[in-house]
């Protein structure tokens, strides 16, 4: 493999990896906002799964 087959494969897999990081803030940002309208906070929900 050459370096530029290399640097191509490793765009492909941070472009992977992005992805998925915007799709795992998505979901946080859905669960923060289903424990504001439970009215849920940090200190709670630690309090619970302990």
């Amino acid at each position: 493999m050459d370096i530029t087959e290399l640097i191509v494969n490793l765009r492909a897999e941070v472009a992977k990896l992005n992805a998925m990081i915007k799709r795992i803030n998505e979901q946080i940002n859905e669960i923060e906002s289903l424990c504001k309208k439970e009215g849920l906070t940090s200190k709670t929900i630690k309090r619970n799964h302990k």
